[in-house]
């Protein structure tokens, strides 16, 4: 794992936006974004700055291998921070951790958790994205329902059309 990978691992897993880490360090987001997706790299006293917020030293941010315990922790928190955007109907966020390859423990059932949520709310844009990216569309929860099944409990008439146009029931 690179110093981006690390630096976006470490800041989502104390729980901050690339814009709050931007401010604390005195850096600009597009720095920081720059940082993780492996554009430039933070000067000296910067990445002795993220090693003290982050709680580690600066070998483990600068050497090239993690734990698998902190990355397991550290997917686990993009997780659970990709169900949370995906549940408050925050696509662009969503999209944002998925676009940087942070959804990768448990894919199925984190893409179809995530649909199951949008279901259950009534998410329309959640839910086209959700499947248009690969959600699995007939996944039975622990609850024995289904995507489909959901939006029909809780009365979503766009989230059913959703469902059976992808799941090839309806044109």
């Amino acid at each position: 794992m690179d110093i981006g990978q690390k630096i976006q691992t470490y800041r989502v897993k104390i729980g901050l936006s690339q814009e709050k880490l931007a401010e604390k360090l005195d850096v600009s987001r597009q720095a920081v974004s720059k940082w993780e997706m492996g554009q430039s790299l933070p000067e000296i006293d910067k990445i002795v700055a993220l090693s003290k917020l982050f709680e580690i030293t600066t070998d483990a941010l600068l050497m090239e291998e993690i734990s698998s315990k902190t990355k397991e922790d550290a997917e686990k928190a993009l997780n659970r921070t990709f169900f949370y955007y995906c549940d408050k109907n925050n696509i662009e966020k969503a999209k944002e951790l998925w676009e940087h390859g942070g959804i990768n423990l448990s894919y199925e059932y984190a893409m179809n958790t995530a649909l199951m949520q949008a279901s259950r709310n009534g998410y329309a844009q959640i839910t086209k994205w959700l499947l248009e990216i690969g959600a699995p569309k007939n996944t039975i929860s622990r609850t024995g329902k289904t995507a489909l099944s959901i939006a029909e409990e809780y009365n979503h008439p766009e989230i059913i059309t959703l469902l059976k146009v992808y799941q090839g029931q309806e044109e």
